[in-house]
């Protein structure tokens, strides 16, 4: 069962990984985005989640990285993860 996402978006190295109950990874992608991070971060979100079958009611947190790295792609994960984390009440990590 899909518990958790992590987000990685400090970087160019755009990441979304699903994790089970003991954060291990069940599904993961990643791309390069030098400056696309806010067109490309939700498409690759919602890539990984429909893989596995798994909607933003069904995560228990949803995680960001702080960084380091750029302010903007710190930002967008961030905001992101807000954004995901209020449907189901899912905690910020």
């Amino acid at each position: 069962m899909v518990r958790g996402l992590a987000l990685e978006t400090a970087t160019g190295h755009l990441e979304a990984a699903l994790c089970d109950e003991e954060g291990r990874v069940v599904r993961c992608e990643s791309l390069e985005a030098a400056h696309g991070h806010t067109r490309e971060l939700l498409p690759l979100v919602r890539r990984v989640m429909e893989a596995d079958g798994v909607s933003t009611e069904q995560l228990a947190w949803v995680a960001a990285d702080l960084g380091p790295g750029s302010f903007t792609g710190v930002r967008v994960g961030l905001a992101t993860a807000r954004g995901l984390a209020q449907p189901g009440g899912a905690a910020l990590r």
